[in-house]
Order: C-alpha cells, then structure tokens, then sequence
C-alpha cells in the first residue's frame, strides 16, 4: 500500500510539527481539551498510564510485570477518570506515559485528566500524542531540577500547540491507524510466539544432550541405561557418573560487592564485576554493565576465566552462564570453577537444565534464594571428557542455527516496531495522506500475517512497507 503527501501544505509554526497540509488549523491546547479535577470515588477501579500501552487497568499492569501496588490506602483524593478522556504522568510526559482511556476508574493526584472538546477527537489526540515527536516536546515544557523530577504541568500542557485537521479527516486518521497497527501488533506477537517456540526447541535440544537421552554421536539413544538415583534427571547413560557439583568443581563461592558505596569503587574502563542484568539467554558473558577501579577490585573475591556463573536468588535464579576472563560478581551470584573432571560449557549447559528443580527447591524467604552450599549439593550427570567435549560441540553447532533463527526474528519485530512509529507519526502530522483509504470494517489480513511466521526470509524494510 503506497501513500502519498498532501497536496500543498503550510507552515505550521511548531517546530514539532513541522508543515501540515493547508486547511488544517493550529490551536493551542488550552482550547482543545478541559482539565477534569473531579474525586471522591474512591471505589471505582484503580487506571494506570504505562509507557508502552497508554490507559491500563491496574490490575493488568500488577498482573504482567514486578511492579506492586503502591496506591494510597485512602483514594478519595483519586481523579475519576471516563472513557474518552486523555490522562497522563506529568511525571513521565516527555516519556510517553499519555493516552486516551477506554475505561472508567480512577488514578493517582499525580495524573492530569484532559476532556477533549469538540474540535478535537480523543482517538486522534491519542495516536498524536504517543508520537516520539509530542514526547520531546513534552520534555521541552516539563521543568524540574533533574529528569527524574521533571514535570508537564497542565498550564504547560495547554500552552502547546496540537495541528487539528478537520473532524472528518481525524476520524479517517484515527480507523485507519487503529486498522494498520492492529496488524502490525498481530505480527509482532506471532513474531514473538515464534522466538518462543525457538527457545524451546533451543532448550530441548539441550536437555536431551545433556541427560544422554540421545547420544550426539550417533542421533540414536545410547545403548544401555541406569537409575541416576536423582528423581528429575530419571535414566542416564550405563557409562556415566552422576556427581553433586562439588565434587566437580575446585570452589563454590558466592560473589561480593565492595563495602565501600563511593564512586572511587567503580568506573567504565574497569573490571568485569556480573551482576543478574548482565546475564542473557547467550552460553557466555559479555562485558558487565558496572565495572570495578582498581580499588573496588580489591575489595571483591576475582575469579579465573571459564568460572560458570548462576545466578542465586530471585526471578532469573537458575540462570547460568561463563565467564571468558578473570571477573568478580556480586552476591546474587554463585561462582563455579571447575575442576578437571568437567568441562566449563559442559557444566554450564548440564546447570542450565536444572532450573526448574532449582526453582522448587531454593529456599524462600520473599524470593527464592540457593546458596553456594546448596548449589554444592546439586547433581549432575558426567560422561566422559571426550563425550562432554562431544556434547558441547553438538549443541553449540545447532543452537548457533537457532540463535540465528532467533535474530533473525527479533530483527524482523524491531523493523516492524519502527515502521509502526513512523507511520503513526506521519499519518497524524499529515505528512501522508489516508483520506482515500477504504479501511475494512473485518481485517482479512491474518492469514497473510501467520504465513509470515513460517517466513524464513528475513524482513527488509522495503517488504514490510510493500505488505503493509
């Protein structure tokens, strides 16, 4: 689908908007929208404006991430907030948490509640305002003495200036973006349940290497079995030992974190010092994000290269992963070195297979949590080191086509995620015009949307552009 610009345009005066097709008229927001101020609902259910969505039920917000509720036990303060009206963060304005709400509730002091008046159609104002374009403008009249603090008061909010084409044209504007971006989000969540079949495969692939429920060598599953005496790992190998970690590794240690707080601990050019937020779905460890000087190395234990990282405690406990080079970690952190008994990515990969039990079995307090004397505990199954060597070998070759798959993918998302943002901001600035687009009240586009998943072809921008 091609889209062309308007046929003659004007200057806008906002270098927000840049020019916007003749005929359409510039008005500040003071005269498009009414603050709405009204409280004392306190029963009516709790909205949230979230940077990526807009208008949330809290609920859902509680429900898909770690946030917790931190609304006041009194909320007669609360603002109602009807569908059809625009709230936003003042907070988080030059971020993007603005939107239009589609549901009745209430939401914090905090959050301004805008009533569009007739000259303006809340759907439109939505798309317009959740632009990259209107964020940095938003940033432009937010005042506070840091980012964090920063604020678009609704004085400054009425003081912009918003481009309002004629009603007709909004609401044009308004169905066909609700059209394309329907189908765009139908792709990326195809997209994204395709990476996860991906990483299913990924890791039973694993899981049957490892276990020596199939012998690498051969594809065929090894000639004879034992009881390995663990109830998760079930049957191993007739050849193979099953050892607790300790007995495969020179030390068990838990990681640290210097005593001291100062800036001297840490710099950019410094030591690799993993912590959870360094450690991806990737077999090895990349830099660290925060990195020790040379005085916070010295307040730290160092490990050497090839030490199998895992993390010990909280929502990515289980996870593991290798250090390349000499490194420190902090606390969440217990560092294997292993012994000669074992291959680093062999230890690693057999680790990674034990999430699961590790979940179950660590201990909990408000998370759970596994020690290094518990992770000394755990059993692993050891085959030969030619086999390990085998196995390694095996796995990295077809995960490396998986990982290939994965990227693949993700970068197909990315370009797609791109487009969406482009197209909404030059379809409701006017710089294409959708005035003659037949929007279909039934999409019929789904079909095409799940062959797409089945694509091997990578994504260029050129054919979403065509298969939008």
């Amino acid at each position: 689908m091609k889209f062309r610009p308007y046929p003659e345009y004007m200057d806008s005066g906002m270098p927000w908007l840049g020019e916007v097709p003749k005929g359409w008229q510039i008005k500040p927001n003071r005269a498009l929208f009414q603050e709405i101020r009204e409280a004392n609902h306190p029963n009516e259910e709790m909205l949230s404006v979230t940077i990526t969505k807009g208008v949330i039920r809290q609920s859902e917000l509680l429900s898909e991430t770690s946030k917790k509720d931190s609304s006041n036990v009194d909320k007669s303060k609360y603002k109602l907030v009807t569908p059809g009206e625009l709230v936003y963060n003042k907070m988080r304005a030059w971020q993007g948490a603005i939107g239009l709400s589609r549901y009745r509730g209430i939401v914090s002091p905090a959050y301004i509640v805008e009533r569009p008046r007739k000259e303006i159609i809340g759907e439109y104002a939505h798309y317009l305002f959740r632009t990259p374009r209107f964020a940095k403008e938003a940033e432009r009249w937010s005042y506070g003495i840091t980012s964090d603090q920063w604020s678009l008061r609704p004085e400054h909010f009425k003081a912009i200036y918003t481009c309002v084409p004629p009603r007709n044209e909004q609401t044009q504007i308004a169905l066909f973006l609700e059209w394309k971006t329907a189908q765009i989000d139908r792709f990326i969540r195809a997209k994204r349940q395709l990476i996860e079949r991906l990483k299913e495969q990924k890791q039973v692939l694993i899981n049957q290497a490892v276990t020596g429920a199939i012998d690498v060598r051969t594809g065929k599953p090894y000639p004879e079995y034992k009881d390995s005496g663990v109830p998760w790992l079930g049957k191993v190998p007739a050849g193979w030992e099953v050892l607790p970690v300790r007995r495969c590794a020179k030390k068990v240690k838990t990681g640290g974190t210097p005593a001291g707080a100062g800036d001297e601990y840490f710099d950019s050019i410094g030591f690799n010092w993993f912590t959870p937020g360094d450690f991806t779905d990737d077999l090895y460890l990349s830099e660290s994000e925060r990195r020790l000087s040379e005085i916070g190395k010295k307040e730290v234990q160092v490990f050497p290269q090839n030490t199998v990282m895992m993390i010990g405690i909280g929502a990515t406990i289980g996870k593991v992963a290798i250090s390349r080079y000499m490194a420190s970690c902090n606390q969440q952190i217990n560092a294997i070195i292993p012994n000669e008994k074992v291959v680093a990515e062999y230890m690693a990969l057999s680790l990674s297979v034990l999430r699961d039990f590790i979940i179950s079995c660590g201990s909990y307090t408000t998370m759970p949590i596994i020690n290094q004397e518990e992770t000394k505990s755990l059993r692993i199954p050891v085959p030969s080191l030619p086999e390990q060597k085998d196995i390694v070998s095996h796995i990295l070759g077809k995960c490396a086509v998986i990982d290939q798959s994965i990227t693949r993918t993700q970068r197909e998302i990315d370009l797609i995620q791109e487009y969406r943002t482009r197209l909404i901001a030059d379809v409701v600035t006017g710089k294409l015009d959708v005035r003659g687009v037949e929007v279909p009240e039934v999409d019929q586009s789904e079909e095409a949307m799940d062959e797409a998943v089945i694509s091997d072809d990578a994504v260029t921008q050129d054919k979403l552009e065509a298969a939008m």
